[in-house]
């Protein structure tokens, strides 16, 4: 399986969204479309990188942040339970 199919294969088993945001950078007029992966409302990855590049490149970072994300949720991993004592402890 490629690194496509399996962002998109993550993408439905998980039942996350893709949903498309219109930017503007007032600054120099640039008009732009942010791609975010979401989990509901928990935004996951910007697959633009904030509207700016869509390309190759992205698909290698959502796949890691997907990944990550997963971990974290579903309590995979030892670091993912260790990072949520973390955010838990007084």
């Amino acid at each position: 399986m490629n690194k496509y199919q399996k962002l998109i294969q993550l993408i439905k088993k998980n039942s996350f969204s893709i949903i498309s945001q219109k930017v503007h950078d007032s600054q120099s007029g640039w008009n732009g479309e942010s791609l975010v992966i979401k989990d509901g409302a928990v935004p996951i990855f910007d697959l633009s990188v904030n509207g700016y590049c869509f390309d190759d490149d992205s698909v290698d970072k959502a796949l890691d942040a997907v990944e990550d994300y997963l971990e974290n949720k579903n309590m995979t991993s030892f670091d993912a339970f260790k990072e949520w004592v973390d955010a838990h402890k007084e």
